[in-house]
């Protein structure tokens, strides 16, 4: 008696290619997101510098103006 239980060599081919196209959709997907996320994070440490940089600046201005009021 034997099993019917192999498979065909085409149905292997198929298995293979659908799963290498699914792998390759979720991989992109998951690429995409995370750089979203990069893209939002660098976005937000760039506003970030630039508000540091102006308190910088208004914390020099006032610093040297009281120096010169005390001279």
């Amino acid at each position: 008696m034997t099993e019917d239980s192999h498979r065909s060599l085409f149905g292997l081919i198929v298995a293979v290619a659908v799963g290498v196209v699914l792998g390759g959709l979720a991989l992109s997907m998951a690429l995409w997101v995370l750089g979203g996320l990069f893209h939002i994070l660098f976005f937000l440490a760039r506003i970030a510098s630039i508000v540091a940089l102006g308190y910088f600046v208004v914390w020099l201005l006032s610093r040297r103006r009281e120096h010169s009021r005390v001279h």
